[in-house]
């Protein structure tokens, strides 16, 4: 509860949150897939609560773009 009031009241900060959780994703991803890892499973708990607007801001937009940066590095996954 405490983390969405923060990220209704501060779009900025909750933006930037949301840009390094996407940098840190991909590099973990992309060390699990080096590591031989067959499978790859990204969940988000508040998927099903939040507002349109704010799911498709910082739920799916995220999710394409590491969804398509594991693509462009990793081809062969």
């Amino acid at each position: 509860a405490e983390m969405r009031s923060l990220a209704y009241r501060n779009v900025v900060q909750m933006d930037a949150l949301i840009k390094t959780l996407i940098e840190t994703t991909c590099a973990y991803i992309s060390a699990q897939i080096h590591a031989g890892a067959n499978a790859i499973q990204l969940f988000d708990s508040w998927a099903g609560e939040l507002p349109e607007p704010y799911f498709l801001r910082w739920v799916r937009d995220p999710l394409q773009q590491i969804i398509a940066h594991i693509r462009e590095n990793h081809p062969a996954t």
